[in-house]
């Protein structure tokens, strides 16, 4: 049996000992849960603990996406991805899809897999000045209309700016 001596021994070993150190790297890997929603025309954007997610709906069943995350404090530009989805399957054989705004293409292009419901638009494209002046996008045949795309944009941007960079201990 331990004595209280003991018990008060062991207790203080147990708290004067270094924790170990929490992950100081915001992700938004494994599913960062919305926390808030906005609807700006016919966008949509979710804010999370690390990220903004926004999302504008489009023929077909597609979506058009961008996510930005914040993963430091000291990180000043976003990472950033923009993806399209779908609610059937890519086909075989799809090839490359330009992309087009405004009918006009830029230099960017999606090359979806089969069986995939959603990918990665490639490119070296400023993706939020791009799309904060689309009216018309255009991913293959996929096509996405927008009345307020510069409003869109500049509420993405603000979100990003409001997160931290790092998660609550």
């Amino acid at each position: 049996m331990l004595s209280t001596f003991s018990v008060i021994i062991l207790w203080t070993l147990y708290f004067s000992v270094p924790k170990p150190p929490e992950p100081e790297m915001c992700s938004a890997e494994d599913g960062d849960h919305a926390l808030s929603e906005k609807q700006i025309e016919a966008w949509t954007l979710q804010t999370a603990q690390c990220s903004c997610f926004i999302s504008l709906k489009g023929t077909e069943q597609s979506e058009f996406s961008m996510v930005v995350v914040k993963a430091t404090p000291d990180q000043k530009q976003p990472r950033l991805s923009a993806m399209l989805s779908v609610v059937q399957e890519f086909p075989e054989n799809t090839g490359r899809y330009p992309v087009f705004i405004n009918d006009r293409e830029i230099k960017a292009e999606v090359m979806p897999l089969a069986g995939t419901l959603t990918v990665e638009l490639n490119g070296e494209a400023d993706w939020i000045k791009l799309i904060s002046t689309a009216k018309k996008l255009q991913i293959g045949p996929y096509y996405f209309k927008s009345a307020l795309p510069e409003a869109a944009m500049h509420e993405l941007i603000a979100c990003y700016k409001s997160l931290s960079g790092k998660i609550p201990h």
